[in-house]
This record gives structure tokens, sequence and C-alpha cells, in this order.
């Protein structure tokens, strides 16, 4: 589940912010990685089995937070959101820690403030 959210999240920031085809497109990446992952799983009987997966999981974590330019680290992606405040021309980013900036087309105001 983690790595289909981390590919949705990505996909979105990267190539396309449509969230339809973000979970689709994150759907099929976490498909794909069950599916080679599942050839070492199978292999065992029962507890070998266990054992594998839950080594599995545990490789996967400790990748995401060791790949600190892809998946943010321990502490997650930043994302970004850009968005048109009713049709002006005030525009708002909000990044990952929740501050908003607003800057107003020629009039050379810079506001930064918590959301």
């Amino acid at each position: 589940m983690g790595f289909g959210a981390y590919t949705a999240a990505l996909f979105a920031k990267h190539i396309h912010p449509d969230p339809l085809l973000g979970l689709l497109v994150g759907t099929a990446c976490a498909t794909v990685l069950g599916a080679v992952c599942s050839f070492s799983i199978m292999r065992g009987t029962d507890l070998t089995r266990l054992m594998v997966t839950l080594g599995t999981a545990l490789i996967l974590l400790e990748l995401a937070n060791k790949w600190d330019d892809l998946t943010g680290g321990a502490d997650g992606g930043n994302a970004s959101v850009v968005c048109t405040q009713g049709g002006s021309s005030a525009d708002s980013v909000v990044d990952g820690e929740g501050i908003t900036s607003n800057s107003r087309a020629g009039e050379g105001v810079d506001e930064v403030g918590l959301s």
C-alpha cells in the first residue's frame, strides 16, 4: 500500500496531477512490485514464508527511509500545491509544512502565514 501511495504522489507531482490517473498508476506499480516479491515469498512454506514476507517489508521500508531524494526519507514527501483564488490574480502556494504564501501580480505584496 505504501509503494502505491508514493507512486501516486510522485506521479501527481512530476507528471500529471489527475487523482484518478494517479490511483491507476499507483495500483499498477504496486501490483507489479507484489508480483516480483511473490516469487521469493512463495518459495517457502509456512514459517519461512512468514519470515520472508516480514523481511521483504522491512527491506522496502528501509529503502524508502534512506532514499531521501525520491521519498523524502523518514519525514516523507513535501508536496506543493498552487491554486488560484476565485479567479483573481492572487496565487497561493501551500507547502508540506502548512505554510501559505500569497503574492499579487503588480502589487509587490508577499505575505507568508500559517494556514
